[in-house]
């Protein structure tokens, strides 16, 4: 069973960061987070850290886009440049510009939920035991 799993992943730890409006820079409580989330998946085995970047509706599609992808790559950056999380252990940041928006953009404090990276730590099922 443990081969079959070798290619499965079961997130284990998650963190949301959120941004202001237009911008993709970390804020310090945002560091805070990442360096909590970092900590966690440095004293794991088996683990890749999956970032994704959103936007809320505020702006033109193709700038949300992109700004999404700069939000995933300053995260990435961090975890890899000051916490020194493997390159090889970093799956590739995506922007997911507006898609997936867990709040309503239709108000201002929806709109801030949905300015984002989400990060999740995943371990490989095939070498770590499970957790209950």
């Amino acid at each position: 069973k443990r081969f079959s799993e070798l290619d499965e992943y079961d997130p284990r730890y998650s963190a949301t960061v959120n941004f202001a409006t237009g911008k993709s820079n970390l804020t310090p409580e945002s560091k805070q987070v990442l360096d909590d989330v970092a900590n966690k998946a440095l004293n794991s085995k088996g683990y890749v850290v999956e970032v994704s970047g959103y936007a809320d509706t505020t702006g033109k599609e193709a700038f949300n886009q992109q700004l999404s992808q700069r939000r995933a790559d300053a995260v990435v950056n961090y975890l890899e440049e000051v916490k020194r999380v493997p390159t090889r252990r970093v799956l590739s940041p995506s922007g997911m510009g507006t898609s997936q928006p867990v709040a309503d953009n239709a108000t201002p404090t929806g709109r801030a939920q949905n300015r984002r990276a989400e990060v999740k730590v995943l371990v490989n099922k095939g070498i770590t035991p499970q957790q209950d």
